[in-house]
Parts: structure tokens; C-alpha cells; sequence
């Protein structure tokens, strides 16, 4: 019941969203992958949290891809870092205390799904966590870039270091790219 109330939530925010560009809404099917199947004009992403649905859309005129992710900074668990994070960001924490540490890694988190959401219409590849760094000399900034460290393929879109915003909002990180 709860990822059927969270489907309906969701495909009502892509609907809302696609009325604010003025365009007839359309339906949003779901593809093999679980990936929302997008019209020959209008690309999107969606993200959703047990209180939270949230959509961008915009015209494939104007964006290649789109991401966007929510969490909720309140469920990261400290043993789930070594998952998520490489070494490289793991050293780079290491400095904050856990409650910090957790909140960057939920933030880091919500950027590489951002990432993964954006990527995958683009290159119907999977990239796992691990695969991408985010860098960033102040982690308190909204901007945010994520370089590709294990590309899936040779293609020479893995090559491009990627901008992507974050931003705390209550008790959640919202993180987005276009």
C-alpha cells in the first residue's frame, strides 16, 4: 500500500510539474529498470521520502537529462558509509563528528542519486556509489562536483566533471542536476 500511495504521489507531481510548463499532461510510464519513460518532447526525475514527492521536468530542447533527489537526513546509519562514500570521501569526513559525518554522507548520498537519475537516460548504464566522487573544498556550499572515477563503458561523456546543486531543507537534502 505505501509504494502504491507513493507511485500516486509521485506521477500527480511530474503531472503538476508538466501543467507549470504549459504542456498537456501525459502518462509517465515505468521502464525495465524502474526508470520513468519520458515523451519525445519532455524529460524528468522524480524522488520522493515517506512525508516528501518532489519532480523537475523541463523540455529535451533545453536539457540533455535532469536528476533530482530527496532524503531525509534523519536514517543515515554510520555502518552504511563504506558503501556510499570512497576512500577518498571517507578521509575527507573523517575530520567531523558522527553526527555531522552523517549528515554528509546523506548529502553525498542524495548527489550521487541525483547523478545516477540524470545518467541513466543518457547511458542506460548502472554506476554504483562507488564508481563516482564529489568534491567540494567547503562542504557547506550548495554546489557540488562529481567526476566519474570507474566509468561503466568508454564513452566520452564519463570524461566531463559533472555540477550538481545540494541544499538542506528541515530535516532533508535535496540535490539536484540539469
Amino acid at each position: 500500500m505505501k509504494r502504491k500511495k507513493e507511485f500516486i504521489w509521485g506521477r500527480y507531481s511530474i503531472r503538476q510539474a508538466i501543467l507549470n510548463l504549459n504542456e498537456e499532461p501525459f502518462p509517465v510510464l515505468v521502464g525495465k529498470n524502474r526508470e520513468p519513460l519520458w515523451n519525445e518532447k519532455i524529460i524528468g526525475s522524480l524522488s520522493h521520502t515517506d512525508s516528501f514527492v518532489i519532480s523537475i521536468v523541463g523540455y529535451k530542447t533545453d536539457y540533455q537529462s535532469l536528476g533530482i533527489d530527496i532524503e531525509n537526513t534523519q536514517t543515515m546509519e554510520i555502518d552504511l558509509l563504506p558503501s556510499i562514500l570512497t576512500d577518498y570521501e571517507l578521509k575527507k569526513i573523517s575530520i567531523y563528528s558522527e553526527k555531522d559525518k552523517l549528515l554528509k554522507t546523506t548529502q553525498i548520498f542524495s548527489i550521487k542519486e541525483a547523478f545516477y537519475k540524470y545518467q541513466f537516460p543518457i547511458s542506460q548504464c548502472y554506476v554504483d556509489f562507488l564508481d563516482a566522487v564529489v568534491e567540494k573544498d567547503n562542504y557547506n556550499s550548495q554546489v557540488f562536483y562529481l567526476q566519474v572515477i570507474n566509468p561503466p563503458n568508454d564513452l566520452e561523456f564519463w570524461k566531463k566533471t559533472f555540477v550538481l546543486y545540494s541544499e538542506l531543507w528541515e530535516n532533508h537534502v535535496i540535490s539536484y542536476i540539469f
